[in-house]
């Protein structure tokens, strides 16, 4: 009976640290993209911050952490990317 009670709450703590993990990653996801328009030779000529919602296939992206950016397209098809 003991091993039963000892089961439930270990089950019980696991699932409230799962769903405290998913509810932080969730507050991590991204509200806005920087879409990018590039010229013929790959340089930056404009930036505009746009929702996700509007986030077409082909566009050109600016993502990454603090100073760190990369250029990509959006997914599925991540094909090719420069960082700066």
């Amino acid at each position: 009976m003991s091993a039963y009670i000892l089961r439930l709450v270990f089950c019980d703590t696991v699932q409230d640290k799962t769903s405290a993990a998913l509810a932080k990653l969730m507050s991590l996801q991204a509200m806005e993209a920087v879409l990018v328009e590039l010229d013929s030779d790959g340089n930056v000529l404009t930036e505009q911050s746009i929702s996700l919602e509007l986030v077409q296939k082909g566009d050109i992206l600016k993502v990454g952490i603090a100073s760190d950016f990369i250029f990509v397209p959006p997914p599925p098809l991540s094909s090719a990317g420069r960082q700066h």
